[in-house]
């Protein structure tokens, strides 16, 4: 009911109250209301905040969602260090989730741009992923290197994520090559 209501406050000390129902089958509410809180929080007091995630973490240590509002307060608080550490974290758990992150990574590429090279080096090693390469190339994209871009979105598969890439990138070109290879892969898909 707590949940439905959106009371978290209620739900946690429910939790706190009864504490074999966040280690057994409720679980994963557990860690929601937790993050939940941690959202409503993470503006005006992000020390709680990451209390609060860090504890969802440790109920659920494969929970994505606590490493993502880490790092949001890492991007705000402007904490390389800790920026690192958690998607590092993540890169280890679900580097094919990359997909997660990209509002993050965004915001990071446009807020703080000059960490990007820095994310370049961290996002490297895990290049063989397709989501990570995706990644990568928006990285080089918005540092206005749209050939490397380019040779990362190639490597990738054709999605309608990829055929947006491309097709924004043949709008800056002047030669067809690139059109007529997309023309060949998109009837080789079709």
């Amino acid at each position: 009911i707590y949940q439905q209501e959106q009371d978290w406050d209620r739900a946690t000390r429910l939790f706190h109250q009864h504490p074999m129902l966040a280690d057994g089958d409720l679980r994963l509410q557990y860690v929601h209301i937790l993050c939940e809180q941690a959202e409503q929080l993470i503006r005006r007091d992000t020390r709680q905040a990451i209390t609060l995630a860090d504890k969802a973490s440790r109920h659920d240590p494969r929970s994505l969602r606590p490493k993502l509002l880490r790092l949001r307060v890492a991007l705000q608080e402007r904490s390389w260090k800790d920026f690192r550490t958690v998607l590092n974290d993540w890169l280890a758990l679900a580097p094919g989730r990359c997909d997660l992150l990209l509002p993050v990574l965004t915001d990071l590429t446009e807020h703080w741009p000059a960490r990007r090279r820095n994310l370049l080096r961290t996002l490297q090693p895990l290049h063989d992923h397709p989501e990570v390469r995706l990644m990568l190339a928006r990285l080089h994209w918005t540092m206005d290197d749209p050939e490397e871009a380019m040779q990362r979105i190639r490597t990738v598969p054709l999605t309608a994520s990829t055929l947006r890439w491309r097709l924004e990138y043949l709008a800056r070109r002047d030669d067809n090559s690139d059109l007529t290879e997309l023309v060949t892969l998109l009837r080789n898909q079709l």
